[in-house]
């Protein structure tokens, strides 16, 4: 359990079953990998025990690598049997920005962090590379600071490696397929560096404790401003319906009223009849005149127009 006590593996490679009462005592990770800084020999001797572990899949690590793909099988054995083996531990750096180095970092095992200016851009895993610009002599410094994230078996391949390969195995076609891909890639990856490390200064600024009170400040006035705005509009939408339903009721009142009297049958009284030297008309003319208008005021009955007078009719 050694690999997984230093962080290499996360898994068991074999279990282990008690024949008899077993006393053992369990060292973990995060007791064990902080010790090892103050003990370099302890430190030296593990590194070492990594490194025999995990010298079988070395040559399968190189010819996997899809950096080197149009080269020959031989020539990518040879770098595998010439590359340094390394281990870092956690926070350990393997290449640091704007340095100058002449080696190709390829992590076999663990992860590792790229950052530039502090700002972490991308996490590197197993088969991941980083420095062929500088390997090929595309770049003389590194890019961006590569630190192990976790513990790190890695193989170095450095500029004078890779020639003493060349001229065993020449490749010119491949070499300079590489440089092309190596220089596109380099932009690509400078770009997207400047790019991630941009966002997160700006980012940084505007998450400062001023700003981000102003900003907040700004925000909650105006949502308020908006709020106070949509219960304004819902007001006058309100009372934009009821005054045109109310106008609508009275219109509809009106048109029943006037239907109602459309409907109603005319009805004509005679005036009272009245005497040629102007004297009144006798009472009973007057209480059938006063009787028929005291029927005609129902809703029920029919209108009452006042008919000409006797004297007109004579006439």
């Amino acid at each position: 359990g050694e690999l997984a006590m230093l962080g290499v593996s996360v898994s068991r490679s074999a279990s282990i079953e008690a024949k008899e009462v077993c006393l053992a005592w369990e060292i973990t990770q995060d007791k064990a990998l902080p010790l090892l800084e103050r003990f370099p020999l302890a430190k030296k001797k593990f590194q070492n025990l990594i490194i025999e572990h995990l010298e079988r899949s070395v040559p399968a690590r190189i010819l996997s690598l899809s950096l080197l793909q149009h080269f020959d099988r031989k020539f990518k054995t040879l770098l595998s049997v010439s590359s340094e083996r390394r281990v870092y531990f956690p926070e350990e750096l393997l290449a640091r920005e704007d340095f100058v180095g002449q080696r190709l970092f390829v992590i076999n095992v663990g992860k590792a962090t790229l950052k530039r200016k502090g700002e972490t851009v991308k996490i590197l895993s197993n088969g991941a590379c980083f420095g062929s610009g500088v390997m090929l002599g595309v770049s003389r410094v590194y890019l961006a600071t590569l630190a192990a994230l976790q513990t790190c078996h890695v193989l170095a391949i450095s500029s004078t490696v890779f020639v003493e390969a060349l001229e065993r195995y020449p490749s010119q076609q491949a070499v300079q397929q590489l440089r092309r891909d190596e220089k596109i890639a380099q932009e690509e990856t400078a770009a997207a560096v400047k790019k991630a490390c941009t966002r997160k200064l700006l980012w940084r600024r505007f998450t400062d404790g001023g700003n981000l009170k102003r900003a907040f400040e700004e925000w909650h006035r105006s949502a308020k401003r908006q709020s106070g705005q949509r219960r304004w509009r819902d007001w006058e939408q309100d009372a934009r319906e009821v005054t045109i339903q109310k106008w609508v009721e009275k219109q509809e009142a009106a048109r029943v009223r006037a239907r109602r009297r459309d409907e109603q049958p005319t009805v004509v009284i005679p005036a009272p009849p009245s005497t040629a030297d102007g004297a009144s008309p006798p009472a009973a003319a007057v209480a059938a005149r006063e009787a028929a208008i005291a029927a005609g005021s129902s809703p029920k009955l029919p209108r009452l127009v006042e008919g000409p007078s006797a004297a007109a009719c004579s006439a």
